[in-house]
């Protein structure tokens, strides 16, 4: 009745990214295109493994750090006594969302 095939491809990846969340066309899509191994190199599996999630790593280290520049000019902004509690209240949520 209805013919199903799906097409994996860079233009689909793309639109998955789209729409999914710019999140993943520009940091997740990259490295996963990157992780991909060549027939003719004789790389193992956990330097590409080491490589891929060190990259992952590096770049949210790196994005991190600079939202948090700019977060810290911004609160710099204000004089209130309140706002200097709201970073430490972030990291309080952010460690329950990691443990559970």
């Amino acid at each position: 009745m209805f013919e199903y095939y799906t097409v994996y491809n860079a233009q689909t990846a793309l639109v998955a990214g789209l729409i999914t969340s710019v999140h993943c066309v520009a940091m997740c899509g990259p490295l996963a295109c990157a992780w991909g191994r060549p027939q003719q190199l004789q790389v193992p599996v956990e330097w590409l493994l080491l490589t891929y999630h060190g990259s992952k790593l590096i770049a949210y280290c790196l994005v991190g750090a600079i939202a948090g520049a700019v977060g810290q000019a911004a609160l710099q902004g204000f004089h209130l006594s309140q706002l200097q509690y709201v970073p430490w209240l972030l990291v309080v949520y952010f460690a329950i969302i990691g443990f559970r």
